[in-house]
């Protein structure tokens, strides 16, 4: 079993975990949940496509709009201020028509995205890392029971270390194949560890509405 199998597990229990404590969740945690469904539902044709030996590189350059869209819309219900939250939704249209302008004359579906995907990384990457300062400055509670630290931080991670491996593919492909597979072994375990601090936000017994603080049940 490959650690892409295994993290394709724990990304099926994640959405699982989502849908089973949906009725407890939160509004901004029931919306985080119904990505992490698209999601799963996403990589699962990606496996399939796969599994034919076809090509599934279209389904990233479709997918992108949406998994961003639904990242930065998650991140911004941790943002205390109405400024900071407004641009960082606006950017999601902005995005898009930029993902559209640049698929229909500089990319194709079926070769792997130079330009949409490192930079919509690269923005959910500034989007993580102004939810977290939000947090931090923000919030009254332990950062431990906090659903956005949790999902702020793991994003942080796992976007952080797939931005990493782009700007190094060309390098670790001259040098060999083999190296290429380690590499994505890791990407894979970081993504393990993004899908368990993902379900620790299922689990917080507050959440924070525009940073407004709230004890839910449990």
């Amino acid at each position: 079993m490959q650690l892409y199998d295994v993290g394709y597990g724990t990304a099926i229990v994640l959405a699982l975990i989502g849908l089973s404590r949906y009725r407890k969740l939160s509004h901004e945690l029931r919306f985080f949940a119904i990505y992490l469904l698209v999601d799963v539902l996403v990589t699962t044709v990606q496996f399939y496509a796969a599994s034919l030996h076809k090509n599934n590189l279209w389904t990233v350059h479709l997918y992108l709009p949406l998994q961003y869209g639904f990242t930065v819309w998650t991140l911004s219900y941790f943002l205390r201020a109405d400024s900071i939250r407004n641009v960082v939704r606006f950017s999601i249209p902005v995005f898009t028509v930029v993902w559209l302008v640049v698929l229909l004359t500089l990319e194709s579906l079926t070769t792997y995205s130079t330009f949409n995907k490192p930079f919509a990384t690269a923005l959910m990457i500034l989007v993580s890392m102004i939810t977290m300062y939000s947090i931090n400055r923000d919030t009254t509670l332990s950062m431990r029971y906090h659903p956005g630290f949790w999902i702020s931080t793991a994003s942080l991670l796992y976007f952080a270390t797939v931005f990493m491996l782009f700007l190094m593919f060309n390098y670790i492909l001259a040098i060999s194949q083999e190296m290429l597979g380690k590499v994505y072994q890791i990407q894979a375990v970081i993504g393990i560890v993004k899908n368990i601090m993902y379900s620790i936000a299922f689990f917080c017994p507050f959440h924070s509405l525009y940073g407004k603080q709230v004890l839910v049940g449990k």
